[in-house]
């Protein structure tokens, strides 16, 4: 059995060890934080289940959900929260993101044993019925959690799009290139590292990239930045908060022009 469990704490790591037990070939992985877990995982380490906390540094549970979820090779991992988490909202949102169960720190080791056998137990976690092979791509880069969960969700809706996150510039530019070609980029104007605009102004200046599709999402109407936005050729402006209503026109739009 291979195990990934993704805990900062490592005496919650330990501890969950302790629970597991002693398996036939159990061969464990640990991750500090969601991009230790995905540079676990983008080593080829495939594990039978996944033990995920929620609040982590660089990046946490929730958001590496979601880059689970989106990405053809991990979409059907089985994964375990453990949290001390009690907030509706949030178990809402997890139960979006198909999770197989939910442990609640301080663990009760008993009752902890009796859920993790019923879930190995049990088989992979299904694919989504409802999505079909993906016709168009998106890329959103932002490096607000909330925007990132609002895109996915809206994003996983749909029958014709998938989807793409980087929190800033610098991470968009590393996804491109890779080898990513969205057919649409919705980026914030203020990040860290490398803002909105110089992004842009880099995928305009690479001719490889020129003539993607890139829309705004920014929650001011900066007439000196829209002057800049316009003279980098963007595809639309989307003022936060972002609503569904701005979402279906923007797709619309691009799935026009696709057509």
């Amino acid at each position: 059995m291979k195990l990934l469990i993704i805990d900062d704490d490592p005496l919650s790591r330990a501890v969950l060890l302790e629970i597991i037990g002693q398996q036939p070939e159990l061969e464990v992985q640990e991750a500090g934080n969601g991009v230790e877990a995905l540079d676990v995982l983008h080593t080829g380490f495939r594990p039978d289940l996944c033990l995920l906390d929620l609040q982590m540094p660089e990046m946490g549970g929730i958001e590496l959900l979601q880059r689970m979820r989106v990405h053809a090779d991990y979409r059907n991992l089985k994964v375990v929260v453990t949290s001390a988490s009690r907030e509706r909202r949030t178990i809402e949102t997890l139960s979006k993101l198909q999770i197989s169960g939910y442990l609640l720190k301080p663990f009760d080791i008993a009752k902890s044993q009796v859920m993790l056998q019923q879930v190995l137990a049990a088989g992979p976690v299904a694919p989504k019925p409802v999505r079909k092979p993906a016709k168009l791509s998106l890329l959103a880069v932002d490096d607000d959690p909330v925007v990132r969960t609002f895109i996915t969700e809206y994003v996983l809706s749909t029958s014709d799009w998938d989807v793409q996150l980087a929190s800033d510039g610098n991470e968009a530019f590393e996804l491109l290139y890779g080898g990513l070609r969205p057919d649409l980029i919705v980026t914030d104007l203020n990040m860290p590292k490398a803002d909105g605009i110089s992004l842009i102004g880099r995928i305009r200046k690479d001719r490889n990239f020129a003539n993607l599709q890139v829309a705004v999402v920014s929650g001011d109407r900066n007439p000196d930045a829209e002057t800049q936005l316009a003279d980098l050729n963007v595809f639309s402006w989307l003022q936060k908060p972002v609503t569904n209503g701005q979402m279906d026109v923007l797709f619309d739009r691009v799935r026009r022009r696709a057509s």
